[in-house]
């Protein structure tokens, strides 16, 4: 199951790896890797970055609506 499962996933997404290691090699091919290697940086970066955004703010949200709300 493990197997099908890594293989279904694999499967779904090969465009999506196909266009990253086209973009890759388009770059490299013009002698800028190091322009895409800063852009995918920089998506990783901002990706962490409002994640925990995200997360700080639902974890305060959660913590003042446990706070503030009525005991049974």
């Amino acid at each position: 199951m493990v197997v099908l499962g890594t293989l279904f996933i694999v499967f779904i997404s090969a465009r999506g790896i196909a266009g990253f290691f086209t973009d890759l090699l388009w770059f490299q091919s013009l002698h800028f890797g190091s322009v895409f290697t800063s852009i995918l940086t920089t998506k990783i970066v901002l990706g962490f970055v409002f994640t925990a955004f995200a997360a700080i703010a639902v974890i305060t949200n959660t913590f003042f609506a446990d706070r503030l709300a009525p005991r049974l």
